[in-house]
């Protein structure tokens, strides 16, 4: 694994509960801290779905990257708003259908650069800290660590809501997307107020109050737009647990996080 020395993890704040440690609380990981436990439990006892959607989205993830390895042939990816290192990682599973495959791993937030470089050893993985609100920075942090003439699979599961500015996530998906290769593919997933408006609204609400960055929900059609310019594969934009799920799948409302891929 790459080690980028002039990385400076200042900042770090155990007192914020912060998206990485809140969803490591939900999944039942260790590395969070009393904030983060604190308002994942209020969160939880308003919301117990949140555990099965963390898990959706980890589905997805896991359905998305098959896909590319073994339909569209990509074998390197960039994995923004990584999070804590856990089972079943990015580079574990583009690695299972493709020994050699490479992953790029992006976050902003110091505890997850620095657990990411300590415990992800495999050769073919890179911890980078950037943040996909600054879309150039992270383009020119990870490219130089991929093979240039190669298409790459970006990930951007459940990243998006943090940008709170829709013109500008459009432009971050669209700055990201034009610095890949011919052919790469995005996959990315969006928490939604849907199947449960009030209560989603509910649970923003309670995150909005104390953690940071902030949460923004939105309509499917409105995460379609960020796919602008893109060519969306099947089934299109749908809940993750209907992306090319082949077993049991819930009803489509049942899950509020909706998720999609597209070729560049």
């Amino acid at each position: 694994m790459s080690y980028e020395e002039d990385e400076d993890l200042d900042g770090f704040d155990p007192v914020t509960p912060h998206p990485a440690r809140l969803w490591d609380y939900w999944l039942g990981g260790k590395d969070h801290y009393e904030a983060d436990r604190a308002l994942g439990k209020r969160i939880a006892e308003v919301f117990p779905g949140v555990v099965d959607l963390g898990r959706w989205r980890r589905q997805f993830m896991i359905r998305a990257v098959r896909y590319l390895v073994e339909e569209a042939g990509i074998r390197q990816f960039v994995d923004v708003g990584a999070g804590l290192p856990c089972i079943t990682n990015t580079h574990e599973v583009a690695q299972h259908y493709a020994p050699g495959a490479r992953v790029v791993y992006v976050d902003n937030d110091p505890l997850v650069v620095m657990h990411g470089r300590a415990l992800l050893t495999d050769a073919g993985c890179h911890v980078v800290a950037a943040d996909l609100a600054a879309p150039r920075v992270l383009v020119e942090e990870t490219v130089p660590l991929l093979e240039a003439d190669r298409p790459v699979g970006v990930l951007m599961c459940g990243v998006l809501p943090h940008l709170g500015d829709d013109a500008l996530a459009r432009s971050v998906v669209a700055e990201v997307m034009a610095g890949m290769p011919p052919g790469s593919h995005l996959a990315l997933s969006h928490i939604t107020a849907v199947s449960k408006p009030e209560l989603m609204q509910q649970v923003a609400r309670l995150w909005n109050r104390r953690a940071r960055p902030l949460i923004k929900l939105r309509l499917p059609r409105t995460i379609g737009r960020f796919l602008d310019g893109l060519a969306v594969v099947e089934p299109g934009l749908v809940p993750t647990c209907r992306w090319r799920q082949d077993g049991h799948v819930l009803q489509a409302g049942d899950v509020d996080e909706w998720a999609a891929v597209a070729r560049k």
